[in-house]
């Protein structure tokens, strides 16, 4: 016994489960659906990629990645993950990590992209404190620059 897929809907519960971006594509690229989840920041224009090539929603630069993920789908059903740029208002450009299955042989495919907003927030953020660091200008180690100049703390000194 076979059912039908709703596929839509399919991509709907993903976005759900996922937490950010999933879109149903045909063999050519095309976007057929767009599903976001609750807690993503809406990407600007979402609501204008249906009936779009899927390559047309990315920076120029990120066109390539989709195309090798559409041949990797259609040789072996699935595409292994890539990082594509998705352009917003002011020049700016959204990053996310996609991976894409194909969902039976008429060649739908659901593309599931993850939001990699936090983490280069969060690599800015590291990169930010390392800098501090090479600059003697983080607090915690400016304290205890000084105490190992004056001797506390060190090893020399614990046994008196």
């Amino acid at each position: 016994m076979t059912q039908d897929l709703d596929t839509q809907a399919l991509a709907r519960v993903l976005s759900q489960l996922s937490g950010d971006l999933v879109l149903l594509i045909d063999a050519q690229g095309l976007v057929l659906s767009v599903a976001t989840g609750q807690d993503t920041p809406a990407v600007a224009g979402t609501e204008g990629w249906e009936g779009r090539p899927w390559a047309d929603t990315v920076t120029p630069e990120t066109r390539p990645k989709i195309a090798k993920m559409l041949q990797e789908l259609a040789r072996v059903g699935s595409a292994r993950r890539r990082e594509l740029n998705h352009p917003v208002p002011g020049g700016h450009c959204v990053a996310f990590a996609y991976h894409a299955v194909r969902l039976g042989h008429d060649g739908l495919a659901l593309a599931m992209g993850r939001d990699l907003g936090p983490q280069t927030a969060l690599q800015q953020r590291l990169l930010a404190a390392q800098r501090e660091v090479e600059a003697g200008r983080w607090p915690p180690l400016q304290g205890a620059r000084q105490s190992a100049r004056s001797g506390e703390g060190s090893l020399r000194s614990w046994g008196k």
